[in-house]
């Protein structure tokens, strides 16, 4: 499976797609590549986040910038709504204890903003 360069499409379970050869992944953006390619580069719980499911961290990624939009756009100033999505990303989506450092969560927030978000970086 290839996660970044030269890629049209990703597929997170392979052995699924290969039980259904019409199975194909959805396209990915440049900026989805970019952004995958950023949090591998990371390293850490970012890494891991990307090579568990590339397609999933792009969704998670789209999604914290989208909810940091939404936090701007009901009028809160963009360091307070990263603040707040930490916050709420640490604290109670789901998060496994000890899979990502507070300072990896704000790095992640940090390149989903910039990526997908850019006018609020």
């Amino acid at each position: 499976m290839c996660l970044v360069a030269g890629c049209a499409t990703a597929v997170d379970h392979p052995d699924e797609s290969a039980m259904s050869p019409t199975l194909s992944g959805p396209v990915l953006t440049e900026q989805d590549r970019r952004f995958v390619a950023a949090a591998l580069a990371a390293g850490g719980g970012l890494e891991r986040m990307v090579r568990t499911s590339a397609l999933g961290a792009v969704h998670t990624g789209r999604n914290l910038a989208e909810e940091i939009e939404r936090l701007v756009q009901a009028g809160l100033p963009v360091e307070v709504a990263r603040e707040r999505v930490v916050d709420a990303f640490i604290s109670g989506d789901g998060l496994e204890p000890g899979s990502f450092t507070q300072a990896e969560v704000v790095t992640l927030i940090g390149l989903a903003v910039g990526m997908y978000k850019p006018q609020l970086a």
